[in-house]
């Protein structure tokens, strides 16, 4: 198969089909070259036979016969296949000779004659077959004609469908080339997109602990400014409260707020007072402190947190500070405590103080000391 036309073989034959446009005479079919080789064979055949027949004739005629030689040959052609001895003269050895070379020409010639009849009988059948094959040639050249126009007109829908579908395919490589080109844009873009993307990043990271650094020096600051603020609204209170327990009578001792009253209650009623302004009876820890509850109570008796209720003998201090008897041993009066038996019958188990520590029925009036820490 060529650009613009098909060949269809056979054993001996071929057939050619031409693309449309083509003249059809210009591409007809080759004619049959066997019926015409046959044909020269058989003329040159002939021809060649003809030729050695009359090479031996001129060969036989140019020898010098004698008379009698002559007579026998020109008698020797009859006009059957019957053969004639000729007369000799058996005296004479080269006539006899000559006599046998001649029947042996006439021989070779009637068998070429008989090899050319049959030949011609042969020409004859091979005319005749030459002629059907000439004649089944014509039939195939006919239906060779309907099948190339049936297999050009295939060939033509073919071709024209071919000829859509490259169209069609090469406007999808036209529309895969511009989806290709919009690709490799929109692949450019992201790149961009994600370095941009990356370098914001790399800002934020930056940014965010740059902020956090600083929120962490704010945070700090404002710690800082809440304590301080709460410190000096502490401070505030504190003084407020200060002012507020001076208003009422409290004095400052050291750690210690210390009420001394006016009025005179039992004990039990006096330590109810102190603890509803959050105190407590005072305790006594050191001799600092009993000279500075001297300074206040030298003229009159006060009630302060020290008892043995409950258990007589085990003194303690209401406050819960631990009682140390040793230590306080030189703040008692003479012979105190002494848990004296009043003539109701009311025992002492609560102290008071005027110089100096004496124990007292808990239900008789008396001033009191209230002491609480300084928060």
């Amino acid at each position: 198969m060529n650009d613009d036309k098909v060949h269809f073989c056979t054993d001996n034959q071929r057939v050619s089909l031409y693309s449309p446009g083509l003249d059809s005479s210009a591409v007809a079919p080759i004619a049959p070259k066997a019926p015409r080789l046959v044909l020269v064979t058989l003329a040159l055949v002939f021809v060649a036979t003809v030729t050695s027949l009359m090479a031996l004739c001129v060969v036989v005629l140019q020898r010098p016969r004698p008379a009698s030689e002559a007579y026998a040959f020109s008698q020797g052609f009859p006009g059957d296949n019957t053969t004639e001895e000729l007369p000799v003269e058996p005296d004479n050895p080269f006539h006899s000779g000559r006599v046998a070379e001649l029947q042996e020409a006439i021989q070779m010639f009637k068998d070429h004659v008989e090899n050319s009849r049959t030949w011609s009988v042969e020409i004859h059948l091979l005319t005749s077959r030459v002629d059907n094959v000439s004649s089944q040639i014509q039939m195939l050249s006919g239906h060779l004609k309907n099948t190339s126009a049936d297999v050009q007109m295939v060939l033509n829908d073919h071709s024209k469908n071919v000829s859509r579908e490259i169209q069609t395919l090469k406007q999808g490589m036209e529309g895969a080339a511009a989806l290709n080109s919009k690709t490799q844009t929109l692949e450019d873009n992201l790149q961009k997109a994600n370095a941009e993307i990356q370098r914001l990043k790399e800002d934020f990271e930056d940014t965010k602990k740059i902020l956090t650094m600083k929120i962490q020096e704010e945070y700090s600051r404002l710690e800082n400014l809440s304590a301080s603020f709460a410190s000096q609204e502490q401070l505030q209170k504190t003084k407020n409260q200060f002012l507020q327990l001076a208003l009422q009578g409290w004095m400052v001792y050291r750690k210690n707020l210390y009420y001394f009253s006016d009025i005179k209650e039992s004990w039990h009623m006096a330590e109810q007072f102190c603890v509803s302004h959050g105190a407590h009876l005072a305790s006594v820890t050191s001799a600092e402190e009993q000279a500075y509850l001297v300074m206040f109570t030298s003229t009159s008796y006060h009630w302060i947190g020290l008892t043995d209720s409950g258990t007589e003998g085990t003194w303690r201090w209401v406050d819960g500070t631990p009682f140390d008897f040793a230590q306080s041993r030189g703040f008692w009066n003479r012979n105190q405590p002494d848990n004296w038996r009043h003539k109701d019958g009311q025992s002492e188990d609560c102290v008071h103080i005027q110089q100096k520590w004496n124990d007292m029925n808990c239900n008789s009036p008396y001033q009191w000391v209230c002491k609480k820490p300084i928060s």
